[in-house]
This record gives structure tokens, C-alpha cells and sequence, in this order.
């Protein structure tokens, strides 16, 4: 295999060209809400991102910051946004293909766990955290 040599560049203080160019970017076409903290942001491939986001705040500890808060997640990126797929926290596996389980309580109700539904705009209730696979256009 090839070895790739490493070039170090230095720029000296005081520059006049870089004002004139982007030196920086964050692929980020707009600002996280400030209760929701980006958890993790991996490249899967040359398209597809593992974006996982999460709700910073506790119920009732802000007045403002603990409540839900929605995201649209075909907005945040500056390539724009061909899909999403909601996966379980890990990131391996869809939570559509995720066996639900149902239960009935001492007095008889009955109960399904469920995950939100996902739409282009999805809302992070207090503490909770949620991973999506994103497919960048």
C-alpha cells in the first residue's frame, strides 16, 4: 500500500487573504435549538450520516428549555436532505423493525410501547435522546 506523505502549512499572522475565503465550515445549514445537543454526528458513507441528537434538559428543571422541542431534520444540513430513517440508540437497526411489546397492568389495562412517528420534523421530549441514519442529496 501507498503511504501518504502529511504536509504541515503555517500562515503567518496578519494575513490579508483569508477574510476573502471560507477557511471553516460545519455542514450545518442552520443553529441547533438551544435545549438539543448534538450527540453524535458519524459519516456511515460517502452519503449517509448517523446523526444523534439529544434533549439536554430535565422535565421542570428550565422554565423554558425542559419542554419538547422539534427539529426538522431535512433543513439542518447544507446538502439538503434525500432521507431519514429513525434507528434504535445503537444505530444498527430501523425502530420500525423493532418488535413492540404489550402488557397489561394489575387493573387491567392494556399497553403498547411505541416510537413517535417520523415525519421531516421531529420533536425531542426532556432527557431523551434519538438516533437517525440521514441520507444527505
Amino acid at each position: 500500500s501507498a503511504s501518504q506523505a502529511v504536509l504541515l502549512s503555517f500562515a503567518t499572522a496578519g494575513n490579508s487573504w483569508a477574510p476573502q475565503y471560507r477557511t471553516s465550515t460545519t455542514g450545518f445549514a442552520r443553529v441547533l435549538p438551544p435545549a438539543i445537543h448534538l450527540q453524535t454526528l458519524q459519516a456511515l458513507d460517502s452519503d449517509t450520516v448517523l446523526v444523534r441528537l439529544r434533549h439536554i434538559y430535565a422535565p421542570g428543571e428550565h422554565p423554558s428549555l425542559s419542554k419538547p422541542v422539534t427539529v426538522d431534520l431535512t433543513t439542518l444540513f447544507l446538502r439538503g436532505v434525500k432521507g431519514v430513517t429513525e434507528t434504535i440508540l445503537s444505530g444498527v437497526e430501523p425502530v420500525s423493525s423493532v418488535h413492540r411489546y404489550q402488557w397489561r397492568s394489575e387493573c387491567g389495562a392494556s399497553f403498547t410501547s411505541s416510537s413517535p412517528a417520523l415525519g421531516p420534523a421531529i420533536t425531542l421530549e426532556p432527557l431523551s435522546i434519538r438516533t437517525f441514519h440521514v441520507q444527505l442529496a
